[in-house]
């Protein structure tokens, strides 16, 4: 046995909140920005969420692209960050931007 069960029920229990909930991780990486405001397309390429602007651009059209909660799909949107918002990008890509 590799885990112990607790770990295993932590285990279930991040990924109930994540997959089923839509929630977010508890651990995610943060992203230093420089600016207050900035175009959604910048931020995903910003955070390596995509490898290029093309890819970019799709993922906000189909409306896999989100802050706080609140889906983004208008590839062209300037976002107002405030410190703390959580960039969401497909099922599996978080990041907390800091200010």
């Amino acid at each position: 046995m590799y885990h112990s069960k607790e770990a295993a029920s932590n285990a279930e229990t991040e990924f109930d909140k994540i997959f089923i909930n839509k929630g977010i991780p508890n651990d995610i990486p943060e992203l230093k920005l420089n600016t207050y405001k900035i175009g959604i397309i910048d931020l995903i390429m910003e955070a390596n969420f995509a490898p290029s602007r093309g890819e970019a651009r799709r993922l906000v059209t189909q409306g896999g692209v989100s802050i706080e909660g609140e889906k983004i799909t208008d590839p062209k949107a300037e976002i107002t960050i405030t410190d703390g918002n959580v960039l969401k990008v497909g099922k599996r890509k978080f990041v907390r931007l800091i200010i």
